[in-house]
């Protein structure tokens, strides 16, 4: 249960290879595990507001409260349990909501921050606990920017919106289209360079093949030293201002996910720094356009997704084909929609939800932090 839950925290299916002028870039590189044993973690706190802000925290809290989590944020939590537990580093993200578009033009390079609540010294219901980590994070997603940010900005906005009015994008006029591929490389080269220039203590590139661990966390020196270029990477690439989403998913009270079976999942779209939350929509993966709302949580066992689902699904026979191929809704569609589901060329993560994906364990356990903490 617990490897379920917290694969939710790998972006990805997959990890590739990615080159810049001077090196490959690995798995190690672009799939980043926090140390749960780090000297120093890195915590929502004061100190840290200029990577995540104390008060995206209470929204998330205080949206918590109109759900079957209630208050246990703010009661089996304090803010300072709140660390950065992993990191996916992609160098070009899907932008679009349809297949249609091709994904190797419209993309644009994304960063996402993991965090979740870690104990240490822990007293759980039998044992004691050196480290433990509650079945709850809150993901924060942002598009990277380079030092030409403003332009970058703008041409990023402008292919967004004409995608949302073009699924595939084969309208969008050859001068834009050509303006965006350009400060989209730059960006691209320039965050490839800073990833690779992450890299502390003169390793050889085989020890950043694999998921797992960084070998910095070798050395207490070089972690040191890499805590600190990490810091200035986050700081550079992710400063609160560009957030560009962030969403959660937490058990409710008690900390038995077997026995509870069922977590809440919550949305929300960011803007200057700032965060509101939103609606969990399905949208088409053809036409990019919207099949159903779900409402502003999401209420998920291992086995079942949302009541509204099935709700919909009686409701509305003409699309029961249509959520059949993108939604887990039946153990006898298991095996059809796993691999479909995991091939980001057949979906995208706005054609299904977060249910589907947790029941079907898709996403590889690339950050298995609170697997570490709990064995």
């Amino acid at each position: 249960m617990l490897r379920r839950a917290i694969s939710l925290a790998a972006l990805s299916i997959m990890t590739p290879a990615f080159s810049t002028q001077a090196a490959e870039l690995y798995e190690k590189d672009l799939a980043i595990i926090i140390s749960h044993q780090a000297d120093k973690p890195i915590t929502i706190s004061h100190k840290n507001e200029p990577i995540f802000k104390q008060a995206w925290l209470e929204k998330v809290q205080d949206a918590y409260r109109r759900t079957s989590v209630g208050d246990t944020l703010r009661y089996e939590n304090w803010t300072s349990d709140w660390r950065l537990v992993s990191l996916r580093l992609v160098p070009c993200s899907p932008i679009g909501n349809s297949i249609l578009a091709d994904q190797d033009i419209f993309c644009w390079p994304e960063l996402r921050q993991v965090w979740q609540p870690v104990m240490e010294n822990f007293k759980g219901r039998v044992i004691r606990h050196d480290y433990w980590a509650d079945d709850r994070a809150i993901h924060v997603l942002y598009d990277v920017f380079g030092t030409d940010r403003q332009r970058q900005v703008q041409a990023l906005s402008s292919v967004k919106e004409q995608l949302d009015s073009d699924p595939s994008g084969q309208s969008i006029a050859a001068t834009t289209l050509q303006e965006f591929l350009s400060l989209r490389d730059q960006v691209v080269q320039q965050y490839l360079s800073d990833i690779e220039g992450l890299r502390t203590g003169g390793y050889p590139e085989a020890a950043y093949q694999g998921h797992g661990l960084r070998p910095e966390y070798n050395h207490y020196k070089i972690e040191s030293d890499w805590q600190q270029k990490l810091m200035g990477f986050l700081t550079n690439y992710s400063p609160t201002r560009q957030i560009k989403a962030l969403t959660s998913f937490s058990l409710p009270e008690g900390r038995e996910p077997a026995q509870i079976d069922e977590w809440v999942f919550l949305s929300f779209v960011g803007e200057n720094g700032k965060i509101k939350q939103e609606s969990i929509e399905v949208l088409d993966r053809l036409t990019g356009k919207r099949i159903i709302s779900i409402g502003t949580s999401e209420q998920v066992s291992m086995r079942r997704d949302d009541p509204i689902l099935y709700d919909f699904y009686v409701d509305n026979p003409q699309d029961q084909e249509m959520l059949r191929s993108s939604l887990l809704l039946f153990e006898t569609d298991r095996a059809f929609l796993r691999d479909k589901i995991a091939d980001r060329r057949q979906h995208l993560v706005p054609n299904t939800t977060c249910g589907t994906c947790t029941s079907l364990m898709i996403l590889i356990s690339t950050f298995i932090t609170s697997l570490t903490l709990k064995s």
